[in-house]
């Protein structure tokens, strides 16, 4: 029943004791002057203006509520993050529709269930272990793993939740559970480029050995000058022994360009 018709009821309740008052006080009511009469049914209008303005900033106040509760709702199941609520058990309680896409289950199917059934289970250790420490310790826990989707399509996950209690006092968490896929496929070539770099420059070292040949380079902004192994070999100088003001190649070298070369020195 809608809050308009209970307050109809309301007021047809009202009238209806008021009325009954009225015929219990009937022996009365014939002694009252014309005055009186007027001025009874004068506070009785006033009475029922009363409840009709009462009734409107009711109905007004119902209205901003359920205005109030729809943006709540829309922010909440349209955020670009996804929502959960799960207990102790691991249980989800509840979430919102971007979890639900995320997860790729109908909201109807993912309540009740184990959030743990969709984690890759190479990732189970990390989940397992996330849980121990949110429940156990009562702090904020952040950790990344793998989620499987309904169809068997992975996705790298970040989970950050917050241990909270319910109104009856019983523990639970709020996750936002964020797809970092993209980041992680960028983190890997990164680490990729860096690995081919390294492996490059191994090569370089070890050819600079077996040449003879070292190579230095200078930054002219932060002017700084960065040696190869080799260079020092070449001028029969210890790194470490070294000093960084003194040490400048092209300050050793005395001599022709084809001298230079003759000391196996190139600046690159």
């Amino acid at each position: 029943m809608s809050k308009d018709s209970d307050n109809s009821q309301n007021s047809g309740n009202l009238q209806e004791a008021a009325e009954e008052l009225l015929k219990l006080q009937s022996g009365k009511a014939n002694t009252l002057s014309e005055q009186d009469t007027e001025r009874l049914l004068h506070e009785l209008q006033v009475h029922q203006i009363e409840l009709e303005m009462q009734n409107d900033v009711l109905r007004q106040a119902q209205a901003e509520l359920e205005i109030s509760h729809n943006r709540y709702t829309n922010l909440f199941d349209y955020a670009p993050l996804g929502y959960l609520t799960f207990n102790e058990q691991g249980l989800i309680l509840e979430t919102n529709l971007t979890a639900v896409t995320m997860l790729g289950v109908v909201r109807s199917r993912l309540v009740d269930r184990r959030l743990a059934q969709f984690i890759l289970p190479a990732d189970e250790d990390i989940y397992f272990r996330f849980c121990q420490a949110l429940f156990n310790g009562g702090l904020p826990q952040v950790c990344e793993l793998r989620i499987v989707k309904k169809y068997g399509v992975p996705f790298w996950a970040r989970l950050d939740a917050t241990p909270v209690q319910t109104e009856l006092g019983k523990p639970v968490c709020h996750i936002t559970l964020s797809d970092i896929t993209a980041s992680k496929q960028a983190e890997s070539k990164r680490e990729a480029a860096y690995a081919a770099l390294r492996k490059s420059e191994i090569k370089l070292v070890r050819s600079q050995k077996i040449v003879k040949m070292g190579s230095w380079e200078w930054d002219s902004i932060t002017d700084q000058v960065v040696y190869t192994d080799e260079i020092f070999n070449i001028f029969g100088i210890e790194r470490a022994a070294a000093r960084r003001d003194s040490f400048y190649p092209q300050t050793i070298l005395i001599g022709s360009p084809d001298k230079q070369a003759e000391r196996g020195f190139e600046a690159a």
